[in-house]
């Protein structure tokens, strides 16, 4: 595989990228004509990579936030910490004992689909010794208004991350042309 990002800086010290460090495209949606209620990657690699990121730019049907589970793991096993601004405001939120954890802070109050954009960084999937981690950096913009979001998730389990799966709370539907990109980051 040829890295879709390479090199960005090479040094041996400590906290710097290194010649090897490199993102490699692993899976990429693009939402056909009729919407989709769900978007899941799976069959991700247990090795070959360090950690996972999430790139996404979702058209929301309705006002609900984006959110997002692994493994199929739909109990109580999440945790969510939240700080949103919206150019007036800013609020920070945090839960555990959650079913998810939101890709975005608070739902896109919008009757037009309304897009809205992130990266989820997924740090050590596949470590067996700890649980696992997401780091999300989102917002959206709604002709005027809009939030940007700095958020974390936690997933109690120490399986390896194997599938992921993202949706709209509730039933809502991610619209046409939405795309959610899967990459594998590689790390000396």
């Amino acid at each position: 595989m040829t890295p879709i990002l390479g090199v960005i800086a090479s040094s041996t010290r400590q906290g710097l990228v290194t010649a090897t460090d490199a993102m490699f495209a692993l899976q990429n949606i693009v939402v056909g004509s009729s919407g989709i209620s769900s978007i899941s990657f799976n069959n991700i690699p247990s090795t070959g990579y360090t950690h996972l990121q999430v790139r996404f730019i979702s058209l929301n049907a309705s006002a609900q936030s984006v959110i997002m589970q692994f493994n199929g793991d739909t109990s109580s096993n999440y945790a969510k910490h939240s700080l949103n601004g919206n150019g007036t405001d800013a609020a920070g939120q945090g839960f555990s004992g959650q079913s998810y954890f939101n890709l975005q802070g608070y739902r896109v109050a919008a009757s037009a689909p309304t897009p809205v954009v992130g990266v989820v960084d997924i740090l050590d999937y596949a470590n067996t010794n700890k649980a696992k981690t997401a780091r999300i950096f989102s917002g959206f913009d709604a002709n005027g208004s809009g939030e940007i979001d700095l958020n974390s998730g936690f997933w109690t389990s120490s399986s390896t991350i194997t599938s992921i799966q993202i949706r709209l709370e509730g039933s809502a539907t991610i619209n046409q042309y939405s795309q959610f990109a899967l990459y594998g980051v590689k790390s000396a």
